[in-house]
């Protein structure tokens, strides 16, 4: 009656890189591996945790998108995930002030980001645009995904991969302690 309901998951490029580690996503009492190396960008445990963070959203979204699918949902709920591209957000600033960040990547952060504004318009294009479809990834696609107007985006296979999708529901479902359920 009213329209379809959308689930819009924030991801980034931080999604690329490594696959799924289970030890990321079970309850673990916050060891997961320390700070050690905090300015090898992509490699420390600090930004190890960050990927792990951005590719679960993503593979969470595919797989919550699956089940819509198959279920008497299907049509009224979109499983949306996007990403803001390079954003003069507070995350990069504060991670360039703490030496989380190469030297660098100061330059082209102060050349190439976006405004936090125009980084949050992927996300708004999944909340109402009329031609998102469940299922689909947004962000920019200009310079490697770093800035530019959101369009749609072919997603790594990865993020798709059954394997990825089964194992990240289960341990969400197992560390929750709750069964989504979703008929």
């Amino acid at each position: 009656k009213r329209g379809d309901a959308r689930i819009v998951s924030m991801t980034s490029l931080a999604r690329q890189g490594k696959p799924l580690e289970g030890k990321y996503y079970g309850k673990n009492g916050g060891s997961l591996g320390g700070d050690a190396n905090p300015t090898d960008l992509r490699n420390g445990p600090r930004w190890e945790r960050y990927h792990q963070s951005k590719l679960a959203n993503c593979v969470f979204t595919y797989a919550l998108h699956e089940k819509i699918e198959k279920s008497k949902l299907k049509g009224k709920i979109r499983a949306i995930v996007a990403h803001p591209g390079l954003s003069a957000t507070n995350l990069q600033v504060t991670s360039e002030k703490k030496g989380s960040m190469p030297g660098w990547f100061g330059i082209v952060f102060r050349y190439m980001a976006m405004s936090p504004e125009d980084g949050s318009l992927g996300f708004l294009k999944g909340l109402v645009a009329d031609d998102v479809k469940s299922g689909t990834l947004i962000g920019p696609k200009k310079y490697g995904e770093l800035c530019g107007p959101p369009v749609t985006l072919e997603p790594e296979p990865y993020l798709k991969e059954e394997g990825a999708l089964k194992t990240l529901w289960e341990e969400s479902e197992k560390t929750t302690g709750t069964k989504f359920a979703i008929e």
